[in-house]
């Protein structure tokens, strides 16, 4: 499934759409965010931090 078809379908619910977007970013988002604050725990709450807004905001997005 392509990106937008996984943002689609998580953002009509599908909890399993949403798991597989977050498992393609996720190491970028944590790797970009240690580098940023050189802190492993700073950089662990950015990290679901992120996640979550981005989970909040799902139905604000355009998938294409």
């Amino acid at each position: 499934m392509d990106e937008a078809a996984l943002i689609r379908a998580a953002q009509a619910g599908d909890n399993a759409a949403f798991e597989q977007l977050v498992r393609a970013y996720d190491q970028n988002v944590l790797r970009l965010a240690l580098n940023l604050l050189r802190s492993p725990e700073d950089a662990s709450d950015v990290y679901q931090e992120a996640f979550l807004r981005v989970y909040r905001n799902l139905h604000k997005e355009k998938p294409e």
